[in-house]
């Protein structure tokens, strides 16, 4: 059996547990709906990792099943190459009012 010339470069994944507590009571059920939405399906369109001045978005996302309200949490996976690792992650909220948050990653 011949192996291609064409390989494509090893393919990496780095997966990190990320998670908020959100102190904000909402009585509206519709309000409470909405954000329940944005955290299982929306939220991950808002992290970027930066490699080398190199931006990605996530892969894949994996919201974990919490009990207590206003806790949320997921398992976010960017996928890299050539042996690089993250040194930034940053968060856009637009669904709230957090604005953008910088996450300074040191090692591997």
């Amino acid at each position: 059996m011949k192996v291609s010339e064409n390989k494509e470069p090893d393919q990496e994944f780095k997966a990190y547990l990320i998670g908020f507590s959100d102190s904000v009571v909402l009585k509206d059920k519709a309000d409470q709906i909405n954000r329940n939405k944005y955290c299982q399906y929306e939220l991950q369109h808002d992290w970027t990792a930066i490699t080398g001045g190199q931006e990605l978005k996530p892969a894949f996302y994996q919201p974990r099943t919490s009990l207590a309200d206003g806790s949320y949490e997921g398992i976010i996976v960017f996928e890299l190459s050539e042996n690089r690792h993250p040194d930034t992650l940053v968060y856009t909220d637009s669904f709230g009012s957090w604005g953008r948050q910088k996450f300074i990653l040191e090692g591997k």
